[in-house]
C-alpha cells in the first residue's frame, strides 16, 4: 500500500518528537485512513503522547510501527515538497526526491493502549498563551527538581522559577487552577498556537493540548511548586531604574562580549546625568561598554546579561524598576499584572 503526502507537513509533524526525546525516541506509528484521505503520525514515551494528522493521497487503510529515531532523522534530513510512503507486511519505505529509506516494522501490539483525553475542552485564547509566554523564560531545565521545570497555574496567576529568577503574570479568565504544566510542552504549544489559541482538556494527572490536527498529551507535574509570593523583599532599600527599551537594546549590543562567557555578566554603575553605564568583560578576549537612561541608589550591581534581557522583554511598562533589601540580595520587579525576581551576580569591577 502506497500513499502520497506533503513532505513539508511530515517534517513539521516530526518536530514534535523532541517532546519525547528525554527518554529516547522509541517507536512511531503511522496510520493511513482512506476515508479521510489522511495519515496520522504518533510517537510516545512513558509520560507523553504526541500525534499529528496530515493530508495524504491514500488508496487503502493501513498501519505500521517503526523505529522512531531513523524515521525522524530521515524526514528531517530530506528537503523536498512531496514524498511517498509505502507499507508492506513487515517493511515501511519512505521516498523523498532522490533518497529512500526502508525500516523494519515492529509488531503492532507493542504500541500502548493510550489515547488523548476526551474530557470537556476549555479554550485557551491567544491572550492566555501570551501570558504564559511572559513567564516561560524562568522555567528550569533541571530534571532533578521537577516542579521547577513547569509553569504553575493557580489563583489566576501563571508562575515559573529556576531558583535564580522568578516570573509571575496574571491570567485573564484563568483557564485552570492549581496545576503545573511541563515547560517544554508549553513552548511547543506557544510555537504552534500563539496567534490562534488552542483547546485544552485536563484530568487529575494529565493535560491534552489540541492545536488544529496536532494533539499533545503529557503528564502534569505533581511535585509541589514553591510559594512564590513569600519570596519578595519585605522592605527594599535600594532600587535601580532603567528605560526598558533602551536597556534591551544595550543588552543586545553587549552580547558581542558578554555572550562569550558562561554567565555573561554585565556590571551596572551610575554614570552622569541620569545615565547608567553597563560593562561586560571577558579575560583574554576584551571588554565592552554601553549606556542607558536610568538611576540607581547603590554603587554597582551585576546581573547575567541573558537573564536581565529576558526580564526586560517580559515587562510591559516603559520604565523598569528593580528593588532589593541589599545590592547582594534578590531584586524584585512589580507591574500591575506582572511580578519578577532576579538574583544578582558577584562580579569584579
Amino acid at each position: 500500500m502506497q500513499l502520497n503526502l506533503m513532505w513539508t507537513e511530515l517534517r513539521e509533524a516530526v518536530r514534535h518528537f523532541d517532546l519525547v526525546r528525554r527518554s529516547g525516541l522509541g517507536a512511531v506509528r503511522i496510520t493511513a485512513d482512506s476515508g479521510s484521505q489522511a495519515c496520522r503520525v504518533e510517537t510516545h514515551d512513558t509520560d507523553r503522547l504526541v500525534s499529528t494528522q496530515i493530508k495524504a493521497d491514500v488508496a487503502a487503510d493501513g498501519s505500521a510501527v517503526v523505529p522512531a529515531q531513523p524515521f525522524h532523522d530521515f524526514v528531517r534530513a530530506c528537503d523536498t515538497e512531496q514524498g511517498h510512503l509505502t507499507m508492506s507486511e513487515d517493511r515501511l519505505q519512505l521516498d523523498a526526491a532522490e533518497s529512500r529509506i526502508t525500516l523494519r516494522c515492529f509488531d503492532l501490539d507493542v504500541w500502548p493502549q493510550r489515547t488523548h483525553l476526551e474530557t470537556d475542552a476549555a479554550e485557551w485564547s491567544p491572550t492566555v498563551l501570551s501570558v504564559l509566554g511572559r513567564v516561560i523564560h524562568a522555567v528550569s531545565d533541571d530534571l532533578a527538581r521537577p516542579a521547577l521545570t513547569g509553569i504553575q497555574l493557580r489563583d489566576g496567576w501563571a508562575a515559573a522559577t529556576d531558583s535564580r529568577r522568578l516570573a509571575a503574570a496574571e491570567v485573564p479568565a484563568p483557564p485552570a487552577t492549581d496545576i503545573v504544566v511541563p515547560g517544554d510542552v508549553v513552548r511547543s504549544v506557544l510555537r504552534l498556537a500563539a496567534s490562534a489559541g488552542c483547546s485544552v482538556r485536563t484530568s487529575d494527572r494529565e493535560i491534552t493540548f489540541a492545536v488544529g490536527e496536532t494533539y499533545i498529551t503529557t503528564s502534569l507535574i505533581l511535585d509541589a511548586f514553591p510559594d512564590w509570593r513569600i519570596a519578595f523583599p519585605s522592605s527594599p532599600l535600594h532600587q535601580l531604574t532603567f528605560d526598558r527599551r533602551g536597556l534591551l537594546q544595550a543588552l543586545q549590543r553587549l552580547a558581542v562580549i558578554a555572550s562569550r562567557a558562561d554567565l555573561g555578566t554585565v556590571l551596572i554603575s551610575q554614570g552622569g546625568d541620569d545615565r547608567l553605564v553597563l560593562r561586560a568583560r571577558v579575560p583574554d578576549i576584551g571588554e565592552q561598554e554601553d549606556h542607558v537612561a536610568g538611576t540607581m541608589t547603590m554603587d554597582a550591581v551585576a546581573f547575567g546579561r541573558a537573564f536581565l534581557a529576558d526580564l526586560a522583554a517580559a515587562c510591559h511598562e516603559d520604565s523598569m524598576t528593580l528593588r532589593a533589601d541589599s545590592p547582594h540580595k534578590v531584586f524584585s520587579v512589580e507591574e500591575a499584572d506582572f511580578r519578577a525576581l532576579l538574583t544578582p551576580i558577584e562580579a569584579r569591577r
